[in-house]
């Protein structure tokens, strides 16, 4: 049985790592400065302004979290840096995910085959593959919020707490803060959720150790920064000064029905073709929407505390993202889908019929999906600014200095870094009259009157100023 086990484990990774040096084709901007950012870190101990050790990454007016880059710095320290590197990195960690989801079902049911059916769904989620390929943060959010369950099943199954649980209940709850922004909300949400289950001290005291070793560092660094972990309120629609208060909560449960309704979530998805490929139905499978279906209906009848808290976490996994105007965001849902497949156990346990044909539905559309992504995926390059690096291999390749970049200069800082090209060959500051090079936007370079154009790649230019 262990034999299997490895075999079946190494073919689903190494399944899993395929087809990246292609999908998604190049990195984003985010993708770049997370990964420049890691890479400073590991050479110097210093994020891209000089800061050391920083509690949060400073970038493009917010900040980025700190968990997944301080991994991604480990990993450069014993890896060689490149795009592929920090991709495969993501993908590991969607996997490890899968892997705590599919452990967490077989705590659950007691049934290897139920064990593998969650964790096979949750290798192919499309909402939760997609974030794995990923140079973000959100890319751990999924195994921070499986340990999570993990714990808290064990947890539910007990009177009493110990020591060793509360601890690691409480660290995987400042994992869930400092990984990724809606963290910072569902962190504090899901410790007060522990309270459904028999011990209370013990919540109680996970909650008090949360809001010291959790809530209290981020609120200070928030004070002593100027608000820089809620500047991005203002594009929320609740939090937001635009509006009065009762069209606020009333767009804000609209914009909840609609994160939280199943026909959107099975046919559509994100419509943002950074997070999800157009034309692969929705964010996650029909068929594991009929098996929730169906658990609800045994969940409410048994009321069952366990699968209480789940639906709970489900309710309360949907407010980060409805507090903003996107709809079905995936990155800011994503605790959603796992915890919509953990709850196909019940379904699974009781409803063998309707089972097997939700996990008929689950494969022809996991398949869809990926012929969809696998066949579209690589022809994102708009999206995933693939052209940048051959545009600033070209005006490197030029005599003129220096190289005036009016926008994206974290994705120079990160290929100079790659290819052991300082920094003083760049400015983000106009030289003026100065002959120059430049990297930009295409649209930037059509306004440029006289200029020599040296190469256009995708949405980006390099050209020469006039003499």
């Amino acid at each position: 049985m262990k034999g299997i086990v490895v075999v079946l484990g190494i073919v689903t990774l190494i399944s899993y790592f395929a087809g990246q040096t292609k999908n998604p084709p190049g990195f984003y901007s985010d993708e770049a400065s997370i990964a420049y950012n890691a890479l400073t870190i590991a050479r110097y101990g210093c994020d891209e302004w000089g800061v050391r050790w920083p509690l949060y990454f400073r970038a493009f007016g917010e900040y980025k979290n700190p968990v997944y880059v301080y991994l991604l710095a480990g990993v450069f320290r014993v890896a060689h840096p490149s795009n592929l590197v920090a991709r495969r990195f993501s993908a590991l960690l969607g996997y490890l995910a899968a892997v705590v989801i599919g452990l967490t079902a077989f705590a659950i049911a007691r049934r290897w085959w139920i064990g593998w059916t969650v964790f096979l769904l949750a290798l192919t989620t499309p909402q939760l593959f997609e974030t794995s390929r990923l140079v973000f943060e959100v890319a751990l959010f999924p195994l921070a919020i499986a340990l999570f369950l993990f714990l808290a099943y064990r947890a539910a199954s007990r009177e009493r707490w110990s020591g060793r649980l509360i601890a690691a209940l409480t660290a995987s709850l400042v994992l869930i803060t400092y990984t990724y922004s809606t963290g910072r909300i569902l962190g504090l949400a899901f410790a007060l959720a522990l309270f459904i289950f028999a011990d209370r001290r013990g919540a109680a005291i996970v909650l008090a150790a949360y809001v010291v070793l959790g809530v209290a560092p981020m609120l200070l660094f928030n004070a002593t920064h100027n608000g820089a972990l809620t500047s991005r309120t203002d594009e929320s629609a609740l939090l937001g000064e635009r509006g009065d208060p009762v069209s606020k909560v009333m767009t804000f449960g609209q914009q909840y029905a609609a994160d939280l309704l199943p026909l959107g979530m099975a046919l559509r998805g994100d419509p943002n073709p950074r997070h999800h490929v157009p034309g692969s139905l929705g964010a996650i499978d029909l068929g594991v929407l009929l098996l929730d279906a169906a658990s609800l209906f045994l969940v409410l009848r048994r009321g069952d505390r366990w699968w209480i808290f789940v639906v709970v976490l489900i309710a309360l996994s949907a407010v980060p993202a409805s507090l903003f105007d996107q709809r079905h965001h995936a990155l800011r849902l994503i605790p959603v889908p796992i915890l919509l497949i953990l709850l196909t156990i019940p379904a699974l346990q009781s409803m063998r019929t309707l089972a097997i044909v939700a996990l008929v539905l689950c494969v022809a559309q996991t398949s869809w999906f990926f012929y969809v992504f696998a066949k579209s995926g690589p022809a994102r390059t708009n999206v995933f600014d693939a052209g940048y690096p051959r545009v600033l291999r070209a005006a490197l390749a030029q005599p003129v200095r220096p190289i005036f970049l009016p926008s994206e200069y974290v994705h120079a800082n990160w290929y100079a870094a790659l290819w052991g090209v300082p920094l003083s060959n760049f400015t983000s500051t106009d030289p003026g009259r100065t002959r120059h090079a430049v990297v930009g936007s295409v649209d930037e370079e059509r306004q440029c009157r006289g200029c020599s154009v040296i190469i256009r790649g995708e949405d980006f230019a390099a050209w020469l100023t006039p003499e």
